[in-house]
């Protein structure tokens, strides 16, 4: 969104625009009249959620790209710097993805991270994310279903596919 007023929570992670588009997550009610939580995600530039699972705790895992130097990560991230930019200006960074699990109230991330290449023509794009039975991202069309979670989206050309560990740790 890039709606200074887009409807967010009490509580919740970001409540306030923090670049020129940012990602949001919200949760509705079973009837779809109030939210549960409404938060946005983002840096200082372009970011977009391009999907969404959530696991049966009611963590939601989030994936999309950014621009921004600072879009936000968590200590330990597997990769806490945007390695596709010119300068250090988000205006001159190629989209990156990021990969984020905010907790079951969006009030904080349990980890966020960058998963991209080095190099300003080096264009990266998330297309979905999927969770196994044991609540773990997972590649495996097979375990995703066993997990309730999205299957990956039907992108054509070329692909990155990435296992994220439990605690946020890229796994090959």
């Amino acid at each position: 969104t890039a709606g200074t007023n887009f409807p967010t929570t009490t509580g919740a992670f970001r409540r306030t625009l923090a670049g020129e588009k940012d990602a949001f997550v919200t949760k509705l009610n079973a009837t779809g009249t109030s939210f549960i939580y409404s938060t946005l995600l983002g840096g200082g530039g372009d970011d977009a959620a391009n999907d969404i699972a959530i696991d049966s705790l009611g963590n939601a895992y989030v994936t999309g790209s950014t621009t921004p130097i600072n879009f936000p990560v968590t200590a330990a991230a597997y990769q806490r710097a945007h390695r596709g930019c010119y300068t250090t200006s988000y205006v001159t960074c190629a989209k990156t993805v990021f990969v984020t699990k905010l907790n079951p109230f969006a009030t904080g991330l349990v980890y966020s991270t960058y998963l991209g290449g080095s190099g300003f023509d080096q264009h990266s794009y998330a297309e979905g994310i999927a969770i196994d039975g044991d609540r773990r991202p997972t590649t495996d069309p097979a375990e995703a279903l066993k997990g309730g979670g999205f299957t990956f989206g039907g992108h054509r050309g070329s692909a990155l596919a990435a296992g994220i560990q439990a605690k946020g740790l890229l796994a090959g």
